[in-house]
């Protein structure tokens, strides 16, 4: 356990040596949040949208931004291509736990700028949490663990495949933009056409955004929420045996680029 915090903790001293990286994607995120909550707020002006009220699509759009985890997969790349992977095989531990250690990390740092975004955006939008229940918020702090899990072994899949290519970038592109569409980040799931919606509910990207906002925003039953919290853990453990398998593959095969 030792070893898993020491890198914890080395991760997040990492994070705060890059002051500027870390005010930039602070900003970053900010700018693109504050655009898709004035987006959003246009929309309700100008229309009536079913499912969520505005109060509702605030505490979604809030949700949201604290489901956007970066992490560090350039971390994982970086492993690659230096060949250090060969040094980290080494360690008595798991390649996946250490990237998770790291991510764990990252993500603690990461919420701490998103609290500070979130703050800002509940004065600005007058954001109103007087109808959630303590059961709402019980929920949806498991919910919002598994979805830092489901998203973490989405992204250590993403990069596995980086074993078998000569760059990572356009397969960062794509796990980026599947993410953030099938999640619901950018337009709840509950707008899709019904085909499209109900693929997307099936998918193990529901579990990072949509999830965690429905057991926020609305007061589920028990039976309900754990129903949810139990396809989230699901999707969970079949990601992590899909990586086990992919990992066991590619190391049969593997190849250090520029080692």
């Amino acid at each position: 356990m030792k070893k898993y915090l020491a890198l914890i903790s080395s991760s997040i001293q990492e994070y705060f040596t890059y002051r500027v990286s870390f005010i930039n994607n602070i900003l970053s995120i900010f700018v693109q949040y504050l655009v898709l909550f004035y987006v959003w707020e246009k929309v309700y002006t100008n229309s009536n949208v079913m499912h969520y009220s505005w109060r509702e699509m605030k505490l979604y759009l809030l949700v949201s931004l604290f489901c956007n985890f970066q992490l560090n997969e350039n971390w994982v790349v970086q492993q690659l291509k230096t060949g250090n992977i060969a040094m980290q095989l080494l360690r008595p531990a798991s390649f996946c736990s250490i990237f998770l250690s790291i991510s764990i990390g990252w993500a603690i740092c990461e919420v701490l700028g998103m609290v500070v975004i979130g703050i800002s955006f509940i004065y600005i939008f007058d954001i109103d949490f007087a109808q959630l229940s303590l059961s709402s918020l019980v929920y949806f702090i498991f919910s919002w663990m598994m979805s830092f899990l489901t998203l973490f072994l989405i992204i250590h899949i993403a990069c596995l495949f980086a074993l078998r290519t000569n760059s990572y970038l356009g397969i960062s592109w794509v796990r980026i933009n599947v993410v953030k569409f099938f999640s619901g980040a950018l337009i709840p799931i509950v707008l899709f056409p019904d085909w499209l919606g109900s693929i997307s509910r099936w998918l193990p990207f529901s579990g990072i955004v949509t999830i965690p906002a429905e057991l926020f925003i609305r007061t589920a039953d028990f039976v309900k929420a754990l129903q949810l919290l139990l396809f989230q853990l699901i999707w969970v453990i079949a990601l992590w045996m899909l990586s086990k398998v992919l990992w066991s593959v590619n190391m049969e095969r593997i190849s250090i680029q520029g080692g």
